[in-house]
């Protein structure tokens, strides 16, 4: 008996006010070595029942991954903090006392450079705060 191709698995990405779908675009972003990775077919029904983490770690790239989507939540973060306090690139750039370059590489979600100072001074400029946290794996 032959066994059936398996099914599409249709994925609804979270969408922003304006319809940008950061999720989705973060994906396509990944470079093209996780693209491939993600591609390899696994045994099948080798994940049915784990989540998407299990499978990441299986894969070899749940580091990476992870390290990727939280700049782009820092990113994405500080990019609604901006467009609510009406405060321009180049203003944030002239309050943290550094270069339009260097703020792009931090609002660029990815670029995975990101420095506990720089992300320090970007708070302080929007007179907010960072909260980091170590916890369990």
């Amino acid at each position: 008996m032959a066994t059936p191709a398996p099914r599409p698995l249709r994925v609804i990405f979270f969408r922003t006010e304006v319809g940008n779908e950061p999720v989705r675009e973060w994906l396509l972003a990944l470079p093209n070595q996780l693209h491939s990775l993600m591609k390899t077919k696994a045994p099948q029904n080798a994940h049915r029942g784990s989540d998407f983490r299990d499978f990441l770690a299986a894969e070899g790239i749940l580091p990476e991954v992870e390290v990727l989507a939280l700049k782009r939540v820092v990113a994405l973060q500080l990019q609604q903090i901006l467009v609510q306090e009406r405060v321009t690139k180049t203003e944030l750039a002239s309050r943290m006392k550094t270069s339009r370059a260097s703020l792009d590489r931090l609002l660029d979600p990815a670029n995975p450079s990101l420095t506990v100072a720089s992300l320090g001074k970007a708070a302080a400029a929007l007179g907010r705060k960072v909260e980091l946290r170590f916890v369990p794996a």
